[in-house]
């Protein structure tokens, strides 16, 4: 299961491609922060690190309606891994309106717009019931975000301006990193 929940985070990384329009503050990034807009066809590709295996992976996103992105995958291999071990939450929807992802169907807030430093909310994420994240970083457009459950797991995660979406992702527990994921590219009009 968290497996899974991991691949979704990882497409939903790669969704926000070079391109978007993220909005926000223009100055030196300091600043808060708004939500970006994604179009179809816009891509991330992620260099993912997990203990069952080493992938890199590209998320797309395939439509957009008035509720969500859609968010699929470049490759048929990384849509059966989500499928069979759920470790991408961001694969599947995306609430347009506050950037959710959906876990067992509840949108969870992994971002909360606008980023400003300081600001803290809660999210339940890969079988975690309660993750309490802080922003405890914003600087040149990039925001750094840590969120810790009671259980003992934490998420540190970087949301960047000019790509719309993460940049990386780190999910670990006392026994060490669960899932690394790292932006390797983006961009616009993926086919």
């Amino acid at each position: 299961m968290r497996l899974a929940s991991a691949t979704v985070v990882l497409l939903l990384l790669a969704a926000g491609c070079l391109g978007a329009s993220p909005g926000g503050d223009d100055g030196d990034g300091a600043g808060a922060i708004a939500a970006p807009v994604w179009e179809t066809g816009q891509w991330w590709t992620y260099a993912v690190v997990i203990p069952e295996a080493e992938v890199v992976t590209t998320m797309v996103v395939g439509d957009v309606d008035e509720t969500d992105y859609h968010i699929g995958s470049s490759r048929l291999v990384d849509a059966q891994r989500h499928a069979v071990l759920n470790h991408n939450p961001a694969l599947g929807r995306i609430r347009v309106a506050d950037m959710a992802l959906y876990e067992k169907n509840e949108p969870q807030l992994l971002l909360q717009f606008p980023l400003e430093t300081g600001a803290s909310w809660n999210f339940s994420l890969f079988g975690v019931e309660r993750f309490d994240a802080t922003i405890t970083a914003v600087a040149d457009g990039r925001v750094t975000i840590v969120a810790e459950s009671p259980s003992g797991d934490r998420l540190e995660y970087v949301y960047h301006r000019a790509s719309g979406w993460l940049t990386s992702f780190v999910h670990s527990e006392a026994g060490g990193e669960l899932l690394r994921m790292t932006l390797v590219e983006a961009g616009t009009g993926y086919s």
